[in-house]
């Protein structure tokens, strides 16, 4: 005769294993549970990319250097230098403040009328190999 112990029966193998959790940006509360929802793994990461690429020096209280401080760089003139100037900022936000991912490709181009930047991020977590791509458009707008 067959018994469950307690461990098979209750263990579920169909979920994927939970690394990295973050509250939702507008603290939506889940459904379900009543509670905060919860953003996890890649989403979770995108996340916190794009809010670190978004953010400027001097923006948050008590952490003065945090951010990539691109939105000065946005009004310069669209040269090879600025997008230099752009990715090495980039680059250097997230291997400081972002250590769960390699940088696998970053590519900055503007468009046909240099009022957007075009960033296309590819990453790997840590824990997770497979490769991940983030696009942001950052726009000049005043």
């Amino acid at each position: 005769m067959a018994t469950i112990t307690t461990a098979e029966k209750y263990t579920s193998t169909s979920l994927k294993p939970e690394l990295y959790s973050d509250f939702s940006v507008g603290l939506d509360i889940h459904p379900g549970k009543k509670d905060l929802a919860r953003v996890m793994n890649e989403n979770a990461t995108k996340r916190s990319i794009i809010n670190l690429l978004l953010t400027d020096y001097d923006e948050r209280l008590y952490q003065p250097n945090l951010g990539a401080n691109l939105k000065y760089l946005l009004f310069e003139p669209a040269s090879e230098e600025t997008l230099g100037l752009m990715q090495s900022q980039i680059e250097k936000c997230l291997s400081k403040f972002e250590p769960r991912i390699n940088i696998l490709n970053l590519r900055l181009s503007t468009s046909f009328d240099e009022q957007q930047i075009n960033v296309t991020l590819v990453f790997s977590m840590i824990n997770i190999p497979k490769p991940i791509t983030i696009n942001l458009i950052l726009n000049r707008v005043r």
